[in-house]
């Protein structure tokens, strides 16, 4: 029988500098990806968001169609995905000067 599971890669919260949050997702291979900016203000009024998957949790790998499109202002994008894993690597670059509110979780399933 498959199982899934939601995962929080950033809680909603306002960010200032770039960053990443890593997690083993072990037999979930497949999944969505949503992303909510919710403010973004200041300096250059940009963020970057990609996931990447890795064997060990310190070699990563670009996920063909796991790269958001910049924000420059409120929105949302979802992103789905058939094989990952087993380790993820959100990353989020923030524009120099920038202010930016956003979250970004997911729904994996077991493939």
């Amino acid at each position: 029988m498959a199982s899934c599971r939601d995962v929080v890669l950033h809680a909603s919260a306002a960010e200032t500098t770039s960053g990443s949050q890593i997690m083993q997702i072990d037999r979930m291979k497949s999944g969505i990806f949503w992303l909510d900016v919710t403010a973004c203000a200041g300096g250059s009024d940009t963020l970057d968001v990609k996931i990447q998957d890795g064997p060990d949790g310190s070699l990563w790998t670009d996920v063909t169609g796991l790269s958001f499109t910049q924000a420059t202002a409120a929105t949302t994008e979802r992103k789905a995905v058939s094989q990952l894993g087993p380790w993820i690597k959100a990353s989020w670059t923030v524009g120099a000067g920038t202010t930016v509110t956003f979250s970004l979780k997911g729904h994996m399933d077991e493939v």
